[in-house]
């Protein structure tokens, strides 16, 4: 797990700041964009959309939008441990 991996004499730290958090629950979709820079000088910035399917017999658009936000994130934040450059974040 990675909230094993702290620790507060680490030589690199992480900060956050959500550049976007948007739904648009005509379209279905949530916009999400995430910046990262390192202690060590690299930034990284990555954009998600997430697309999710809306039930228009069962939900409204708002409940779709807050069904879909848990995956949206779960997305966002596989999209940047996955993204080639986040390993030099961390060197």
């Amino acid at each position: 797990m990675i909230a094993e991996l702290y620790d507060e004499a680490a030589p690199v730290t992480l900060d956050g700041h959500v550049e976007e958090l948007a739904v648009q629950p005509w379209a279905s979709a949530w916009r999400l964009a995430l910046r990262l820079t390192s202690s060590n000088g690299e930034t990284l910035t990555v954009h998600e959309t997430y697309d999710y399917p809306l039930n228009a017999w069962t939900e409204s658009p708002s409940e779709g939008a807050v069904r879909a936000f848990m995956p949206a994130v779960q997305n966002l934040i596989a999209a940047v441990v996955r993204h080639p450059d986040f390993p030099a974040l961390l060197r």
